[in-house]
């Protein structure tokens, strides 16, 4: 970041620099014996000073001419973004989350509506396969060891009565 600021300065001074130079070389021209130092450094400083000053003028306008360009193109584009946009969007949201909340209430509805022996049955099939206790697809059918109980009841009677 140094280097960068360092060659930023250098590149914005280096014109101040040749118009002090030029400036201060044309005023005591021609140099001689009788041109002494301070008065070339002093004409100099003065012509770097303004220089620079209207150097920094115009690098200053340039930047808010081009911040300027850059807020009116945002502008356009939120200008773009009208009030039906903002409606659609509303209402594209308020679908979602509408469906989202059907489908927790359909979940809800049928963990309701799945009798106790069945959810025995499903969890009773999950461990007799050896599946873990804490799987995600087996908590939701843990069931009482009473319902756990009559579910592989349920089952065994229906492997003897396909058997038969």
């Amino acid at each position: 970041m140094f280097k960068t600021i360092v060659s930023r300065l250098f590149k914005q001074s280096i014109g101040p620099a040749i118009v002090a130079i030029a400036y201060s070389l044309w005023q005591h021209w021609p140099i001689g014996l009788s041109t002494q130092i301070s008065m070339l450094f002093g004409s100099f400083a003065a012509a770097f000073f303004l220089a620079s000053w209207f150097a920094g003028q115009v690098l200053r306008t340039s930047k808010q001419v081009h911040d300027e360009e850059r807020f009116n193109t945002i502008i356009n584009r939120l200008d773009g973004f009208d009030a039906k946009s903002l409606e659609n969007l509303k209402l594209a949201t308020i679908d979602q989350i509408d469906a989202q909340a059907d489908l927790l209430s359909l979940q809800a509805s049928v963990k309701l509506l799945v009798p106790e022996h069945i959810k025995a049955m499903i969890y009773s099939m999950h461990l007799d396969q050896g599946d873990p206790v804490d799987a995600p697809f087996v908590k939701p059918w843990a069931v009482s060891d009473e319902s756990l109980a009559v579910g592989r009841r349920m089952l065994k009677e229906a492997a003897e009565r396909a058997q038969k």
